[in-house]
């Protein structure tokens, strides 16, 4: 960062880069490349994982069941499946990433062994965040192919095996493209179930209306439609009643928050606006927002109310 507080890319140095390092949210850079140039040494000071994550519970139920089912390599009897992943965020495959990171299909996916991609695996799954899986396509690989995005990007179908991501498409079986938001591997789904199941059979935290006004947390002030979400925290702020803004974007509270969840369980309202409007986008924001009982204040997948509480969305 310059003395004249202009925030500078991590790798190349360009002035006022667009993208957060989504674990510290504090480092910038100009985009996927200068990530992952730049991660080698920024991991060393991005924050140790934390411990809880070695007991994070599993999530329910395995969804990437359909990913086993329809790579022939990972269901033959006598056999362990062996799988490989390239081109996957930083943090990924030397699980660092706080949130989801390759431990998961260990723990999830019981028999396979997860290789490196020169190691004849029988499943290679590959992600955006890298040039690795274009000679793939265009040579070949003895290895089925599996394509994953947590992003808002439309998945190649009919060019890979199988494609995993946000979208619904309707009239495409499961063994081309499978459906798996992003939240789903988030611990926190595990809280909100156990919150719903607690409001269906009547018990009500009354101790929510004692809390504070609202909340954002935010560290994207750019990309995407940011500005759309930035201007409504501005006026919210101006015309009601003033949001506590806990993270890099707007913020008025001192400074950054340690710990998002326990920030959010401070207020009544969290605004859990996405980075995009899309059918089917649907991130861990709002999954965060349900998890520390407050009424999410929504703004991306239109579709958002038939996979969450219609309760809390009303």
């Amino acid at each position: 960062m310059c003395s004249s507080g202009v925030k500078e890319c991590g790798a190349c140095g360009s002035p006022d880069p667009e993208f957060a390092c989504s674990r510290c949210k504090a480092a910038r850079f100009c985009g996927p490349e200068c990530f992952r140039k730049a991660w080698p040494a920024h991991k060393a000071i991005c924050g140790a994982r934390a411990e809880k994550e070695k007991e994070r519970p599993h999530p329910w139920p395995s969804p990437f069941s359909c990913v086993r089912a329809q790579s022939e390599g990972l269901v033959q009897t006598g056999r362990t499946g062996r799988i490989a992943f390239i081109d996957f965020w930083p943090g990924f495959e030397d699980n660092t990433d706080l949130w989801f990171c390759q431990d998961w299909f260990k723990r999830n996916l019981p028999g396979v062994e997860i290789v490196d991609a020169s190691a004849s695996p029988d499943v290679i799954m590959f992600s955006m965040f890298g040039k690795r899986y274009i000679s793939l396509l265009q040579s070949g690989s003895s290895a089925k192919l599996v394509f994953f995005t947590g992003e808002n990007l439309r998945p190649p179908v009919g060019r890979v095996p199988l494609c995993v991501s946000f979208d619904h498409l309707e009239g495409v079986p499961q063994s081309i493209h499978a459906r798996i938001p992003l939240w789903v591997f988030n611990m926190e789904v595990h809280e909100v179930l156990t919150m719903h199941a607690a409001r269906l059979s009547g018990k009500v935290d009354e101790s929510v209306w004692k809390r504070d006004f609202c909340c954002w947390v935010a560290s994207n002030a750019t990309m995407y439609r940011a500005e759309f979400r930035t201007r409504f925290v501005k006026t919210l702020s101006a015309r009601y009643k003033q949001v506590d803004c806990g993270g890099e974007v707007l913020n008025n509270i001192g400074g950054k928050v340690k710990d998002k969840m326990t920030f959010l369980r401070g207020y009544r309202f969290n605004i859990c606006f996405e980075n995009a409007s899309h059918p089917g986008y649907c991130t861990e924001k709002i999954l965060h927002a349900f998890a520390a009982g407050c009424v999410p204040i929504y703004w991306g997948d239109p579709n958002a109310c038939p996979t969450s509480d219609r309760a809390s969305m009303s």
